[in-house]
């Protein structure tokens, strides 16, 4: 998560919260803004530090059928590069893990078993809906999401740091170029329809109701 004096933003993974915090923050943040990364990465409400229990705290949540192909995305591309992210994949699937990503193994075999991407997806996608889903996810960061102000990642970064950051004299020049930067970890995976059958697409739709409802998305 991202800490500073004016707000916390909690960090729903794959939802956009390494780049914000890598190409625009940590590098362009203004001293008075005491900003910094606090472990663990993708932590909850009850990992805040102490120091910033009062501050607001903010989250993203993603359209849920683009965010199972960029989180299969992720995995996949970690497994085919071990040195991607300064040896990131050997740590993500090794004895290096720590925790946070649960079925490593299950990815593991699935990912070596060489299938076309899609197909690939396909099979991941059961998986993932039953012991990884989005909803499950951001229930582990926000909770009820009664105290953390959700945003929809689509609506733009920029847009709500802008709001964040407005009662503390807005965003320095440099931090407003950096928002046009291209977003670490791009995959070059294409569009979401492709990877979805109906049935697929509606078991996304019944799993992450409750989130597909509250923040209006709509199926591929």
């Amino acid at each position: 998560m991202i800490v500073c004096r004016h707000f916390v933003l909690l960090h729903v993974a794959k939802t956009g919260g390494t780049w914000l915090a890598r190409s625009v923050l940590l590098p362009h943040a203004p001293a008075e803004w005491a900003l910094r990364e606090v472990a663990p990465k993708h932590g909850g409400i009850a990992d805040i530090p102490a120091d910033a229990a009062t501050a607001p705290r903010f989250a993203f949540v993603r359209d849920p059928w683009d965010w199972y192909v960029s989180w299969w995305a992720f995995h996949r591309r970690i497994y085919h590069d071990r040195d991607y992210a300064d040896g990131l994949g050997a740590a993500f699937f090794g004895d290096a893990n720590d925790g946070d990503h649960v079925n490593r193994d299950v990815w593991a075999a699935g990912l070596a078993a060489g299938l076309d991407p899609v197909d690939e997806f396909r099979a991941a996608l059961p998986m993932m809906l039953e012991s990884e889903s989005l909803t499950g996810r951001l229930r582990a960061v926000v909770g009820d999401g009664s105290t953390v102000s959700l945003h929809r990642y689509e609506d733009g970064i920029g847009t709500w740091l802008a709001r964040a950051v407005a009662p503390c004299g807005g965003m320095p020049a440099p931090m407003v170029a950096a928002l046009g930067s291209a977003p670490l970890w791009a995959s070059g995976r294409g569009h979401r329809r492709e990877y979805y059958t109906s049935e697929m697409a509606g078991a996304v739709a019944r799993t992450d109701a409750a989130i597909i409802k509250a923040h209006g998305y709509a199926p591929p």
